[in-house]
């Protein structure tokens, strides 16, 4: 049967189960179609169905095929693996180890279930606390859906596979509410329910929790396997410690062949030397790193200087001479440039100098000006460089001069200056930490914060100080709001005071001037070319000109990693390109790790979450909302976790995407208890 054929015959069962049928009465055409074709083909047919507008299966449907899909392989399954994926830490061993050790909880599970016959509870509670801690364990498996959601899935998806993960975590969304439904008739023992409830609740999750475990082995990992390469796997082994594990956690950790630098004698070096791609299978090719040589040492680009804080780089004055002919000779011009101009490509994606992804100097623009909060950012010399635009009329009685440029000690007046440089010096000896302070002034509650900024080499870069109106926040009076709220019908609420100014543009110079030639009068016209450069290629230490000032490329990056709160960001094309490194993974509220980098947003989230994300991001291009909020309590901690996400704009009130703020306001909420001064 060809590859269409089959591509049709799979065609036709979806149909069937998108019509009602079981996917018992489809189990043997599937068989008799795909017995001899691997999983990875069959899960490539699927996406393409899935992804095509010409029918009406879903990946709904596809979830239903789920089964019968995994049915087709149970007497197929290849444990042997390769010789690296068995090596322990590789993750398909530690995913393998913690699948054998949640199979033994249910085998736990099972034999107290069959002692509880005979058992009264009121009379054994060991038994049920047994039981219970048993669950508990089984319990665990949500970090093992955690990281093959957000870590292996951004893998699969990076290589074009993107339906079998939303099948798949559909799946797992299912599984969740199965254990949560069989839990809570175990938390209603030995006097609110009977045994035999809590055994009826248990079966169903027990059974699609074993049919998941087998799915992940006999396709999910077979389908990672084939897909994925050695430095692949590395990262994943790198990333998984954010989500945590299963029962069993690593028995080592694993590094890959080719990080191991071995001891080489002067022969065998000879023979690496003589050993030529010609030499080598495509599999050893695909396998084997290729021979590392010596990096060319370049020459140190010249520092790159900026020309009164403006977007225009001077270079050295150049002379250039053209002879133009005339009747009765040649005019002889030479043109010597003052400053032959280049100018900064602003939408340049960069991917230094940020810790974790990329952004451009437009999406930092509005990133910054669309914070929550005014912020003024002193550089390690305590001058004053740079502002964010954001509208506001804070204005704290703390200031002398708020011009840029300028020493802290003009800024502020005496009193706070001395307190200020103090802060500093401590700041630059990393003896100290941030400081808040709470006032109320013209009617508003200012919470202010001076927070150091530090290098990713730790190194002291200067400070912020950040003022925010937190009259709203302190106003909420409910412990969790997760809702969205509706959509206003035809609104356009965004104005032009709300939107930020469009950056400069680049402009070639116009200029002309009369000279007398022969008695003649002769206009010389002089177009200047300018040329864009990117940010990439502007040395750490340059300044680049931003609309509230100047600030280098390392001060950018220590900006948004200090700032009190996770920070990402989704560009306009729906893609999550950008999260700043606030804190460790262990204490993020949202974990992020660098795998989901450039992942399309709707893989980002749950299958069944999606369509309200999906509709909040539109609301948000079409200038239905301009700001949304959720919060929660964090049990575990007390923490009160507040998300807010703003569209940004453009001076042009063009939508380019969303910034994400989740923060803990708890100090926030019982700011009016700080002291009201700087002390």
């Amino acid at each position: 049967m060809t590859a269409d054929n089959r591509v049709e015959v799979l065609k036709e069962i979806l149909l069937e189960l998108h019509d009602g049928a079981s996917p018992e009465s489809v189990q043997d055409r599937f068989n008799e179609t795909f017995s001899d074709v691997s999983a990875i083909e069959i899960a490539l047919m699927e996406q393409k169905l899935v992804f095509n507008d010409d029918n009406d299966i879903t990946y709904e449907d596809v979830l239903e095929l789920c089964n019968v899909h995994a049915n087709l392989f149970k007497d197929k399954v290849d444990d042997s693996g390769t010789a690296e994926a068995d090596l322990p830490g590789h993750p398909v061993r530690v995913y393998k180890n913690e699948n054998a050790a949640l199979q033994g909880a249910m085998m736990r599970i099972e034999n107290i279930f069959k002692a509880l016959d005979d058992i009264d509870l009121n009379e054994e509670p060991g038994i049920l606390r047994g039981l219970i801690n048993q669950y508990k364990l089984i319990g665990q498996f949500d970090k093992h859906y955690n990281r093959k959601e957000n870590v292996f899935f951004p893998f699969l998806e990076k290589y074009g596979y993107d339906a079998p993960p939303k099948v798949m975590w559909a799946k797992d969304d299912e599984i969740r509410d199965l254990f949560n439904t069989a839990l809570k008739e175990l938390e209603k023992l030995p006097n609110d329910t009977d045994v035999a409830s809590v055994i009826e609740a248990y079966r169903p999750f027990e059974f699609e929790f074993k049919e998941m475990i087998f799915k992940e082995e006999a396709i999910l990992l077979n389908l990672l396997l084939e897909a994925l390469s050695s430095e692949d796997w590395y990262q994943i082994a790198q990333e998984s410690n954010i989500y945590g594990y299963t029962i069993l956690p690593p028995e080592d950790e694993w590094v890959p062949d080719w990080l191991v630098q071995p001891q080489v004698t002067q022969t065998e070096e000879k023979q690496v030397e003589e050993r030529t791609v010609e030499n080598l299978t495509l599999d050893q090719i695909k396998t084997k790193p290729a021979i590392s040589t010596p990096k060319q040492v370049k020459t140190p680009a010249p520092v790159v200087q900026t020309v009164n804080r403006s977007n225009n780089v001077s270079h050295p004055a150049q002379i250039d001479a053209y002879n133009l002919p005339t009747q009765s000779g040649q005019l002889i011009v030479n043109i010597e440039s003052n400053a032959h101009a280049t100018t900064i490509d602003y939408d340049a994606v960069m991917v230094k100098p940020f810790t974790h992804g990329e952004l451009s100097l437009n999406q930092i623009q509005w990133m910054f000006d669309y914070m929550p909060f005014k912020f003024r950012f002193f550089d390690s010399n305590g001058i004053y460089r740079y502002t964010n635009t954001k509208d506001t009329d804070i204005k704290l009685p703390i200031y002398q001069d708020e011009r840029l440029e300028l020493d802290l000690r003009l800024v502020y007046i005496n009193e706070y200056a001395l307190k200020i440089m103090d802060m500093v010096f401590k700041f630059k000896q990393q003896e100290d930490t941030i400081h808040s302070f709470y006032t109320e002034i013209y009617g508003k509650s200012i919470y202010t914060q001076f927070i150091p900024v530090y290098s990713d080499d730790n190194e002291y870069l200067g400070f912020i100080q950040s003022d925010e109106d937190i009259s709203d926040l302190q106003a909420i009076d409910r412990p969790t709001d997760r809702s969205i709220s509706p959509i206003v019908p035809n609104a356009q609420i965004i104005s032009k005071s709300q939107v930020i100014s469009q950056p400069n543009e680049v402009t070639n110079t116009l200029e002309t001037q009369q000279v007398i030639f022969n008695g003649a009068t002769v206009t010389l016209t002089y177009q200047g070319n300018q040329q864009v450069v990117s940010p990439e290629n502007i040395s750490d230490n340059q300044h680049i000109q931003l609309k509230g000032g100047a600030l280098t490329l390392p001060e950018l990056n220590g900006i948004f990693n200090s700032m009190q709160g996770e920070f990402s960001f989704v560009n306009k094309e729906g893609y999550f390109t950008y999260y700043n490194d606030f804190t460790d993974t262990d204490n993020m509220f949202f974990k992020r790790n660098p795998a989901q980098l450039n992942r399309d947003l709707e893989f980002c989230h749950p299958p069944k979450l999606w369509p309200m994300v999906d509709d909040l991001m539109k609301s948000f291009e079409n200038k239905e909302k301009q700001e949304e909020f959720i919060w929660f309590t964090k049990t575990s901690t007390g923490e009160f976790v507040h998300t807010a996400y703003r569209p940004l704009f453009d001076g042009n009130l063009n939508y380019q995407g969303v910034l994400e703020i989740v923060r803990d306001i708890t100090p926030i909420r019982d700011a009016n208890n700080a002291l009201e001064s700087f002390n």
